[in-house]
């Protein structure tokens, strides 16, 4: 099993991910292990990274989920198509060279442009775009995907948004 999706927590957040995901030809690299990005297709994937170690099927209401786990990363399809990439090698890095243990005024420089929040754990999450966030967890992974991966049991994308803490820009007062 996938390290980051050991405990129920990251299970939820998979399995949520998967109720309406869809990415079409996002050309958007901003995190891409072995090339791998978004919108890619299950072909494309077998081309860049081979055999995964571990191929799991994850049902949905909408449509099922399969995720491969590979060596130090896992990528998300739903149906043909790549819906997110999760990085966990401590060695990873963004576009931007962003890596999984930036600090608050590191990634701030290098996302200057777009909208940071942070949640109690301490885990970074950047709206990209409005269907791509980039979350960065706690020195444990990087993901890049649909932002539905926010909704936890019970709670849905605009509730657990609003529980982030918008770090930049802040608002003023």
């Amino acid at each position: 099993m996938i390290p980051f999706i050991k405990d129920k927590y990251w299970m939820m957040i998979i399995v949520f991910c998967i109720t309406g995901c869809g990415v079409e030809g996002d050309t958007n690299m901003e995190l891409a292990p072995n090339g791998i990005g978004l919108g890619d297709a299950e072909e494309d994937v077998a081309d860049k990274a081979g055999v995964p170690l571990s191929k799991e099927t994850i049902p949905g209401p909408a449509e099922e989920a399969i995720i491969y786990e590979y060596d130090s990363f896992a990528v998300v399809l739903s149906g043909n198509t790549v819906i997110a990439v999760v990085s966990y090698d401590p060695d990873a890095t963004t576009q931007r060279g962003v890596g999984r243990d930036v600090n608050r005024d590191e990634l701030i420089d290098a996302y200057e442009e777009y909208s940071i929040y942070s949640n109690q754990h301490g885990a970074f999450y950047i709206e990209l775009a409005e269907e791509n966030w980039l979350v960065l967890g706690r020195g444990e992974f990087i993901y890049y995907g649909d932002p539905l991966m926010l909704e936890l049991a019970g709670g849905g994308f605009d509730q657990v948004k609003n529980e982030l803490i918008r770090i930049h820009p802040e608002k003023s007062s």
